[in-house]
């Protein structure tokens, strides 16, 4: 039987449709970048009722009035930092308005709380599974708090009890330091117990310690530009992001060997500067178990408004491994809004349009190219 050839006006028509479909994919990625009339909404895992703490629900619930929102969040009365430990059904919060540690399972029901009672202002914790022990940071002070307790469980094994950082150099005090983020530091070697700190202010660099027999042991020095650092999971190693000769650049510091390294990064990442569309910031998000980096870039205007959010994935060379869209801005008085947990899934905590609620997501990298 002979096939009959398409008409030539139906190869007219047809043509252009393959010609047109990658121009509006491209226009369609260059659109929701730089906030364009693409809608991004994504769905959350669930939300939860920051005013009780424990009411939680898988459905969003209806926006509510704006100045409500505003005068909540100036009394910092939400959390400030979260973890995730998906293979344990966990989630973690930080509550310090009422200085606990809320517990919740992956669909958003409470667990229940752990008292830090810590008579300070919580900004950021960590959990370290294997030292069964939390450790916590407060506004403006040196020192650090510590309860061991099995998280996965609810049990506590110590109260509360604040620790001092050890100084960073001979001569020097240790209130020299005041930590503004911790990390848990999840690495080979020795360093499985450790923490590491970042400066929150002054000339000194991030921190490194080893949690043992109660106490901190700090690990070597690091350089002195290495400040906003990120562990790197699995690997004796950290991480951070910076702006150079009109570049982004990942530097790495090896803390079992003092090496240090780095790459640059897709050209995309240079920053935009004031009067340009394009990336306004980077910084490191965390790590996988397969030590690929996570870096979040916020894209913008002219204006300086932030338009567009996105998640960058590469491995410990700096090759580009994908990326995805995540909110703009977590509109929270976070230092922790972003988790990465080791199977590099990418959590997100972010305030809802309604009064006392947080939503929690849950995002995959699904741009590979």
């Amino acid at each position: 039987m002979k096939i009959k050839n398409p008409p030539a006006f139906k190869l007219v028509l047809i043509l252009p449709v393959f010609i047109m479909l990658p121009l509006f994919l491209i226009f369609f990625e260059i659109s929701a970048a730089f906030g364009g009339s693409v809608a991004f909404q994504p769905v959350p895992l669930f939300e939860i009722d920051c005013a009780s703490g424990v009411a939680a629900s898988a459905k969003p619930s209806p926006a509510g009035a704006d100045g409500e929102i505003v005068s909540m969040y100036a009394a910092s009365d939400w959390p400030v930092s979260f973890s995730v430990f998906e293979n344990l059904n966990l989630l973690l919060v930080l509550d310090p308005a009422r200085e606990r540690l809320c517990r919740f399972d992956m669909s958003g029901k409470f667990l229940g709380e752990l008292k830090v009672q810590a008579g300070g202002d919580l900004s950021g914790f960590v959990w370290l599974k294997a030292a069964r022990a939390a450790f916590f940071i407060f506004d403006g002070a040196s020192e650090i708090g510590v309860i061991e307790a099995d998280m996965s469980s609810g049990r506590i094994f110590s109260p509360l009890k604040k620790i001092g950082a050890p100084a960073p150099s001979e001569g020097r005090s240790a209130d020299d330091f005041t930590p503004g983020g911790i990390w848990p530091l999840a690495a080979r070697g020795g360093f499985e117990n450790g923490l590491l700190l970042n400066a929150a202010f002054g000339a000194s660099p991030d921190r490194a310690f080893i949690y043992e027999k109660g106490g901190l042991a700090p690990v070597k020095n690091f350089p002195k530009n290495l400040t906003g650092a990120a562990p790197f999971c699995g690997r004796s190693a950290v991480f951070s992001v910076e702006a150079r000769d009109g570049e982004t650049i990942m530097s790495a510091f090896d803390i079992a060997s003092a090496d240090s390294d780095w790459v640059p990064l897709l050209k995309e990442l240079a920053p935009a500067g004031t009067r340009a569309e394009g990336v306004k910031s980077v910084r490191p998000a965390g790590s996988d178990a397969a030590g690929c980096a996570y870096i979040e870039a916020l894209y913008g205007g002219p204006s300086g408004t932030i338009t567009a959010c996105y998640i960058y994935k590469f491995n410990k060379n700096g090759k580009f491994m994908g990326r995805v869209r995540v909110p703009e801005s977590p509109e929270m008085p976070a230092r922790r809004y972003i988790y990465i947990d080791a199977a590099g899934s990418i959590f997100y905590m972010k305030k809802s349009g309604a009064p006392n609620k947080v939503r929690f997501y849950k995002f995959m990298i699904d741009e590979l190219n």
